[in-house]
């Protein structure tokens, strides 16, 4: 045991000795990069001289330099990545390359080589470096800031510019492209921090960085060029750098509302259509119009007044410090019962919500937490007209062809797709839909015809089944998100937000004039509403309610009332819409025997089967099977039955249920028209009679006057109202639906109840038994008499 001991510290020390030989190796091989020296220089005009400093390229520098890459490609296959800490804590970047870079080296050589360990530093935090996380992001953001910069920006614009010109590229051509590429993709990765009230003029600053970025590549025409990569990935030359620069895009307009950007792009006139293609790119220091800056002004004003009025509606003030009102409440019952309540607040409130006020407030279900993708709004004027700009070139000019070249790798499967490129692509195609959705109705009756052509892309069969594939997808999976990975409810919740911007933007193209625009979309819902597997998944999505957030379940209330709007449009013009369905199994026609007689004979068919336009398919459910589909003709009134169940009811009370979270107040009306159809409509009133939804109810309209009168939410208080009253004249007709409160239904249960419990059951169930032993209690004497 001592040997043992004795040889393990030994070790210890050796290997604490080599790391610190190591340590000062690589501080010497930094040093001898190079360094800044002050100078006395005289300048023109001047009889003086002035101290100015100046790099000095040290005597191997090439050769530290390379050996410095080599110490970073080794310590990058390690989880530790030492190497990259060390040059961190030493400012490395900061004090030897940056100066390196920004004094112009003769030797096109030391400039790369000062490239090649640049872009490695700044490549965003692997999840395997969760360890080292809160000491790597200090030295990322300080990485940025010393990237931020006009003349470093302009350094790698022109080597990348220099690199695209060479006709006939090498592969070391080719790896330099990418590698510049990247370095701009990682000072986008590099998010900002978040900074509250207290935080410094350091943080605040660190705070906005990326909007000081993003206007220092519109400025230097950066984005201009990159746009132009995205819109001719579809050659081969450029095809192989489709993923980098999607992830670029998507970095770009992350965080960002594209609404804002689509009205700042129709307020100001951020910049004149395909500026690109025709090559008359401005700058961002050309002189803007008075007219520009009045219009910015007000823009400026129309946001501010359109904040004020989204404020919530709070009924009551607080109490001032000289309150006349005591300090205690006392609440006393009927049965003799006092409750002591120490606060002035709660005199404003409800006694149930007095009384209540200690008590936890339980969730609907567990929290789950809401994601990083949150929208963030921009602070610079400047950095708003470039962002929109970008928004509006990229979208016309490379939207198609981008998403296009990227969808068709994702569905090869290629080795070169990561988990995390198809949410990126979701995510980037969400935005573009949305703003140019914006933009379709911002436009004003003068115009000409909105320009669908720039989303063609997305208006395709395949498009949308690509997006339902990938709802799909994690409806196969979700047996394994229960226990881990819960990043990828947000992933679903971008699916659905892509389906349902292309379901608004198909509803445009039906109400367009031209009657190409409504022909594309006719023949995209028939192919939609063809395949069922659309109302089945949505479906299926309503009875896993209880594991989203409020976002996924605003995503989903959003997606199905833009499919029940699109659909009622389209069966108003079409009365019928042709389904396929797997066929019903029929009986199998008997086998001929043989007779005595060697006559063939059958048996007879009693199945009664009708006759229906049947085929086969090739999908297979299991070994060497083949699955009979028919088609049939359905109406909207068939499509709202199917959402007539309980798991439908369940989600959006779930979402209800989380009123004062909700922003938008058009969710409301989503809820108010889903609820009306089955409750009102489809005569399905007992799926809202639970005790759990009662009181949900109950609570939302004693709070509804401290949220914003919208039309939504005095719509929804008519219904409960109305829905409140429906329920005491049905308990009235039939009392043992008290005991219903706490069981759940089905629609033969809903038809029974709407007849006050006369339908026949098919099943005699436990509960049926329990409310018809409770029912013989209200009988009159004489049946009870009778009866025993």
């Amino acid at each position: 045991m001592e040997l043992d001991q004795a040889r393990d510290e030994r070790e210890l020390e050796r290997a604490k000795q080599l790391k610190r030989i190591f340590d000062q190796h690589l501080l010497q091989t930094c040093t001898a990069i190079g360094g800044i020296e002050k100078r006395l220089e005289q300048r023109d005009g001047s009889s003086g001289r002035t101290e100015v400093k100046v790099f000095i390229l040290g005597d191997e520098c090439l050769a530290c330099l390379r050996d410095l890459r080599r110490y970073l490609r080794r310590d990058d296959e390690t989880t530790s990545r030492e190497v990259f800490r060390m040059l961190g804590r030493w400012n490395i970047l900061q004090t030897t390359l940056v100066p390196l870079i920004r004094s112009g080296p003769s030797d096109p050589k030391v400039l790369m080589g000062a490239v090649e360990i640049i872009v490695p530093l700044t490549w965003p935090i692997l999840p395997e470096a969760v360890d080292f996380a809160p000491e790597e992001l200090e030295f990322q953001m300080r990485y940025k800031e010393a990237l931020t910069n006009e003349n470093v920006i302009c350094i790698f614009r022109d080597l990348l510019v220099e690199v695209l010109k060479i006709e006939e590229k090498t592969e070391k051509d080719y790896g330099r492209i990418r590698l510049l590429i990247s370095f701009f993709r990682n000072l986008l990765a590099i998010s900002d921090i978040e900074a509250g009230i207290g935080s410094s003029a350091e943080g605040f600053l660190r705070s906005s960085l990326q909007e000081v970025l993003v206007n220092l590549l519109s400025k230097t025409q950066v984005v201009d060029i990159l746009i132009g990569l995205a819109a001719s990935i579809d050659e081969p030359d450029h095809h192989d750098w489709n993923l980098v620069i999607m992830e670029i895009f998507y970095l770009l307009f992350r965080d960002r509302d594209p609404v804002e950007l689509a009205k700042h792009v129709k307020e100001t006139g951020a910049i004149e259509t395909n500026e690109i293609a025709h090559g008359h790119i401005k700058g961002a220091d050309g002189a803007k119009s008075e007219s520009t800056k009045d219009k910015r002004n007000e823009t400026s004003t129309t946001s501010t007044r359109t904040t004020k009025e989204k404020r919530p509606f709070r009924s009551g003030f607080p109490p001032t410090r000289h309150s006349r009102f005591g300090g205690t409440l006392s609440i006393k019952f009927s049965n003799g019962n006092q409750v002591h309540v120490h606060n002035p607040l709660t005199a404003m409130k409800s006694i149930d919500s007095a009384i209540n006020l200690a008590k936890n407030d339980r969730q609907w279900s567990r929290p789950v937490d809401q994601g990083s993708e949150r929208i963030r709004s921009i602070r610079n004027s400047t950095a708003h007209e470039a962002y929109a700009r970008a928004a509006k070139l990229f979208v016309e000019n490379a939207f198609n062809s981008l998403v296009e070249s990227v969808k068709k790798d994702i569905d090869r499967e290629l080795m070169k797709i990561r988990a995390e490129d198809c949410p990126r692509l979701l995510r980037l195609s969400a935005f573009s839909l949305r703003f140019q959705r914006t933009v379709i109705e911002n436009m004003d009756a003068s115009e000409t015809d909105p320009a669908y052509e720039q989303i063609a892309v997305m208006l395709h069969q395949r498009t949308t089944l690509f997006f339902l594939k990938q709802i799909r997808l994690f409806q196969e999976m979700k047996a394994s998100l229960v226990r881990a990975n819960k990043t990828k409810w947000d992933d679903l919740q971008v699916a659905l937000d892509c389906f349902s911007e292309v379901l608004q933007i198909l509803r445009h193209m039906m109400a367009s004039p031209n009657p190409l625009n409504r022909q594309v979309a006719d023949n995209i819902q028939r192919n939609l509403y063809y395949d069922p597997h659309s109302v089945d998944l949505l479906l299926g999505l309503c009875r896993d309610h209880k594991r989203m957030n409020t976002r996924n379940l605003e995503s989903l209330v959003r997606t199905i009332a833009n499919f029940m709007d699109l659909l009622k449009a389209f069966t108003k013009v079409n009365e019928v819409v042709i389904v396929k369905k797997k066929a019903r199994k029929q009986r199998k026609k008997a086998q001929p025997h043989q007779t005595e007689d060697g006559m063939e004979a059958a048996k007879e068919n009693t199945g009664g089967a009708q006759d229906v336009d049947v085929y086969e398919d090739d999908e297979e459910e299991g070994p060497s099977r083949k699955v009979l589909y028919e088609e049939r003709a359905i109406t909207m009134q068939k499509v709202e039955e199917a959402f007539s169940n309980e798991g439908v009811v369940s989600a959006y009370v779930h979402l209800l249920s989380n009123y004062r979270q909700i922003t938008d107040h058009q969710y409301f009306q989503h809820i108010t028209v889903m609820l009306h159809r089955i409750f009102v409509k489809h005569k399905h009133e007992a799926f809202l009679y639970k005790l759990s939804t009662i009181i949900l109810l109950r609570r939302f309209m004693s709070d509804r006057l401290e949220l914003q009168q919208s039309e939504g939410v005095r719509n929804l208080a008519k219904f409960i109202e109305y829905a409140f009253g429906r329920l005491v004249k049905r308990v009235s007709h039939y009392p043992p639906l008290l005991i219903e409160f706490f069981f759940s239904k089905t629609k033969s249960d809903c038809a029974r109840i709407a007849s006050n419990g006369d339908a026949n059951m098919p099943t005699r169930c436990p509960k049926v038994i329990l409310l018809e032993a409770i029912q013989y209690r209200y009988l009159p004497f004489s049946r009870m008499d009778t009866r025993t």
